[in-house]
């Protein structure tokens, strides 16, 4: 048996004392050399989530309606639902590949392989897709949709392995609120992008997504120090375990579980907001009644999400440092942020009826909603990375004792209210693919 301290080779043996180490010797080394970073560099690590959330934001509101209507002018509605279900079925990638990263024995770690690989078909993918649309090739467009948004959320899978790899529990909660501005950032700069050339090619959003993802990812691998997985302790990936990949470790709880079909249900219910484009054309007329051009159309699109954007993007910081107060923890924050988002939506629908003379128009009423759901959002997002890391099965499989559950029966839960005493048979060596299946 050797010390956590010790460390090791790429093949597995201590570099002190030339002894073989073991899987689970080899994670405690790591979980002993994860450091307390500054804010500069928790937002080097994670800006990947920039350009996620700026395509996953302007993606499904504007650039996958407006190809609808370029592509198929005659069934738009229902081929952007083809599109939109072509997305969710690629983010089933997410599990297998956090299974790949996870065993991965490259030398420059367990993550940045999949990154840098992925990096370069997604950035293809995107050009391609631009391509497709402007030789109204709708078959190749929607393939093309499928393999970069599968190399993305590879990205994304594998990127999200990096904080509990690298950075100690207790800022948790301020990365997941570092999260959720790169990923309001990045879509606020999508916006803004749809915004300034709505006179012009829309498609000029495409190379702004390739430049995105390109400058993010060199920065995140250029701040992540790994250490490689030594050869010998990679599980191997058989078909058996690549299915796997889609079961959650149940046995010492199922607070990552209700986590999980939360976050599904918060995702079910955004996903209507990819038809705000069509709710704006049929239900909101312009100031002196007639229906809105596609021009005006954009326009109300990019300030609605802007508007929406900026103020979540300013209480999600502060909101997961908050998060890490014991006195206030992650669940109070996400109920408060489900019943603003919930009430806004109630809200929009009645925009559309506002008396004929009455000074207020729809469109405003539309923009005070989005204020209200930006704080919703922000607070949302400020804890949603923070409790799936409280709550990784395989960070329950190394906790031996806890004051409470982390999520079913304790309302307290947060980064700083977990005591971690002791390591069982395992550690944090499966979180890229739980987090997978979070994501």
């Amino acid at each position: 048996m050797i010390s956590p301290g010790l460390s090791t080779n790429t093949d597995g043996t201590s570099i002190e004392e030339g002894m073989v180490i073991t899987r689970k010797e080899f994670f405690i080394q790591q979980q002993e050399k994860r450091e307390h970073m500054s804010m500069i560099k928790l937002m080097m690590l994670t800006s990947f989530n920039l350009p996620y959330g700026a395509i996953c934001g302007s993606m499904g509101l504007f650039v996958l309606p407006a190809e609808a209507l370029r592509l198929w002018p005659k069934s738009q509605g229902p081929m952007l639902g083809v599109m939109l279900g072509v997305v969710g079925v690629s983010q089933l990638i997410c599990p297998i590949a956090g299974r790949f990263s996870d065993e991965c024995t490259s030398s420059l770690g367990r993550r940045r392989p999949f990154i840098i690989g992925c990096t370069i078909t997604g950035i293809l993918g995107v050009l391609l897709m631009w391509a497709a649309s402007a030789l109204k090739l709708g078959g190749v467009y929607i393939f093309l949709l499928f393999m970069s948004m599968l190399s993305l959320n590879s990205i994304f899978s594998a990127q999200c392995g990096l904080v509990p790899d690298l950075v100690e529990p207790s800022q948790q909660g301020s990365a997941s609120g570092i999260v959720a501005v790169h990923q309001l950032t990045g879509s606020i700069t999508g916006f803004l992008v749809v915004l300034l050339t709505r006179m012009h090619d829309y498609h000029f959003i495409y190379i702004v997504y390739a430049l995105m993802v390109l400058l993010t990812t060199v920065i995140s691998c250029m701040t992540a120090k790994e250490t490689p997985l030594p050869k010998h302790l990679s599980r191997p990936l058989t078909l058996s375990a690549l299915a796997s990949s889609f079961s959650l470790d149940c046995s010492q709880g199922y607070d990552f579980l209700w986590v999980f079909i939360g976050r599904t249900f918060y995702y079910i219910g955004v996903s209507v907001q990819a038809f705000i484009l069509y709710f704006l054309r049929d239900q909101i007329p312009t100031s002196d009644g007639t229906r809105p051009s596609e021009g005006q159309l954009q326009v109300w699109i990019a300030e609605i999400a802007i508007t929406a954007q900026v103020v979540a993007a300013a209480v999600a910081y502060p909101m997961g440092r908050l998060s890490d107060n014991a006195e206030v923890g992650r669940k109070k924050l996400v109920y408060a942020a489900c019943t603003v988002m919930a009430a806004v939506y109630l809200l929009f629908m009645t925009a559309p009826f506002r008396p004929p003379n009455s000074l207020i128009s729809p469109v405003t009423v539309i923009l005070a909603c989005c204020i209200i759901y930006g704080v919703g959002c922000g607070c949302f997002l400020s804890v949603d990375y923070a409790i799936a890391l409280d709550t990784l099965p395989s960070k329950h499989r190394q906790i031996k004792s806890t004051e409470t559950p982390l999520l079913m029966d304790s309302d307290e839960t947060s980064a700083t209210s977990t005591k971690e005493v002791a390591l069982d048979a395992a550690t944090d060596d499966a979180a890229a693919k739980d987090l997978g299946i979070w994501g």
